[in-house]
């Protein structure tokens, strides 16, 4: 039988979430990211500029073209580890796209001083 992916996920983990905080520091992220406007679109526009390669690459790579991934799959990141997220173009594109979001994301919020409890 194979383990879930979820298995290392406490089963109360909701019992621990604090909506409220999460978005008191979330406004405090986005104030302090809207402080940094410049560094903000530079994440922007590496976001768009990746975003617009991942449809050729799909292409290529369901074409069986050996192409360079736009964004790379952290090593260990079982999330991932299915062959469908390789092999299927449309499920390339999701992961891919999924990647790179979470990249801008880190841009961002990393551009916001944020103190590290609270990234």
């Amino acid at each position: 039988m194979t383990q879930s992916p979820w298995s290392d996920v406490p089963v109360n983990l909701v019992e621990h979430a604090d909506p409220m905080g999460f978005l008191r520091v979330l406004g405090q992220a986005g104030a302090r990211a809207a402080a940094h406007p410049r560094d903000v679109a530079e994440a922007s526009v590496r976001f768009v500029s990746r975003a617009l390669q991942v449809g050729p690459v799909a292409l290529a790579r369901g074409l069986g073209m050996e192409v360079a991934d736009v964004a790379e799959v952290a090593p260990g990141d079982r999330r991932f580890a299915d062959p469908a997220w390789r092999d299927n173009p449309l499920y390339y594109m999701l992961q891919q796209l999924y990647l790179i979001q979470g990249d801008l994301i880190t841009e961002v919020i990393e551009s916001a001083d944020l103190d590290p409890e609270r990234q």
